[in-house]
């Protein structure tokens, strides 16, 4: 990757070079003209120069004989490049899915995390067996491996899904109980991909407990029974929407819950007829009955798709809102463990656009100018659309001459 970082460096440090480099791209009708740098705290960064080095390495191998030694690439550091770019791919495809701020992220954690194991195992055993070329196995079978270390400290091997650990220094090791429940909640990966077959009836006990505890907690009244059974949109980015091809083909457990359901309703309609003046340990024990009455329903519930017949978005926060009748306590906590978001990044960026606002020149603004600002920064997107649409009555309206 140094010879990498080299060329990179020569290009983006002369002009000469970079009117080069773009006038040929421009000539194959390339969007990329640059190469992005490497930057040692951003590891996606070593992904941009990759990705950028394949897009343009016809037109670098072209005026490769105008470089330095020190920048130019054997066919050897071109597979090496390419193996990277490979090799990282899935993780900024997993990236740019979890840390969307327009959709549902908590969900999508378990899965993503799952199919990035599977990848790097994967390219372990491809170049464990790797025949072809030696070399280039030395480069990356190493640094696969290291990878999948640490990914398996920080995320486990799969396994112990429901078990929340912390490692050196406190650092969450595994899964949070709400991102576990947050799969189950969604009725999108309601079938638990991504977790081994043997350990999802531990992930629905887990979710029967907390939401029970969420429900003693919010609503210490006992709630109604709810008998009915029923089978309803934000963006993904399509890059994560392929990752979900190949991991939602398994749907042999949607309709597991129904005998479940009928067995538990029929206990809850042969115990004592009002429910309602049940106190005490008792509590408990009704909130027991009525949440897995509702568990087991949903469970019965045909899996909502990620996208619909119209190639839309669905949004599993509008399925809990059309179906919060038929789940009342299951949607409660639903809507509560569906909004909390994957990651940070949503709110670094508003971070990011206070630190453009606010500046030397600019550090007199109130704190209600600034949130108005930011704010204003965000919804500019859906002002240009509100004023489109203004323009196109005033247009209507206008008489024809």
């Amino acid at each position: 990757m140094k010879k990498a970082r080299n060329v990179a460096g020569h290009y983006n440090h002369s002009s000469q070079a970079a009117e080069k480099l773009a006038s040929l791209a421009s000539m194959r009708g390339l969007l990329k003209c640059s190469l992005d740098n490497d930057v040692i705290t951003r590891w996606w960064s070593t992904k941009a120069l990759c990705e950028s080095l394949v897009t343009l390495e016809l037109e670098i191998r072209f005026l490769q004989s105008e470089t330095a030694a020190s920048c130019h690439l054997t066919e050897d550091d071109w597979l090496t490049i390419k193996a990277a770019d490979s090799l990282l791919e899935p993780f900024m495809v997993v990236q740019r899915g979890l840390e969307g701020e327009h959709y549902v992220t908590n969900s999508l954690v378990i899965p993503l995390i799952a199919s990035l194991r599977e990848k790097l195992n994967a390219v372990i055993v491809k170049y464990t067996g790797e025949q072809d070329s030696e070399l280039l196995a030395q480069r990356i079978l190493p640094t696969a491996e290291s990878m999948l270390i640490v990914f398996n400290q920080k995320f486990g091997d799969g396994t112990r899904i429901v078990e929340y650990l912390r490692g050196t220094r406190q650092q969450p090791c595994g899964f949070y109980p709400q991102q576990v429940c947050a799969t189950a909640l969604d009725p999108r990966t309601k079938t638990l991909v991504g977790i081994p077959k043997d350990e999802k009836a531990g992930v629905w006990d887990l979710l029967l407990n907390e939401c029970v505890s969420h429900m003693i907690t919010r609503c210490p009244e006992v709630p109604s029974v709810t008998t009915e059974v029923s089978a309803g949109k934000s963006s993904l980015p399509k890059e994560t929407m392929g990752l979900f091809d190949s991991m939602m083909c398994d749907e042999d457990e949607e309709n597991e819950g129904s005998e479940e359901a009928v067995n538990v309703r029929s206990d809850i309609e042969s115990s004592s007829p009002s429910l309602s003046i049940i106190s005490g340990e008792d509590v408990r024990a009704a909130y027991r009955k009525i949440v897995e009455l509702e568990i087991a329903s949903y469970r019965a519930t045909a899996r909502l798709t990620f996208e619909d017949e119209k190639k839309q978005a669905n949004n599993p926060l509008n399925w809990w809102k059309l179906n919060a009748v038929l789940y009342p306590n299951l949607a409660k906590y639903a809507k509560r463990v569906l909004a909390i978001p994957a990651t940070s990044a949503p709110s670094e960026r508003i971070f990011s656009v206070a630190g453009q606002i606010v500046t030397k020149k600019r550090n007199r603004l109130t704190g209600d100018s600034v949130t108005l600002l930011v704010w204003l920064h965000g919804a500019w997107e859906e002002v240009e659309k509100y004023l489109a649409a203004e323009q196109k009555k005033d247009n209507r309206k206008r008489p024809r001459e």
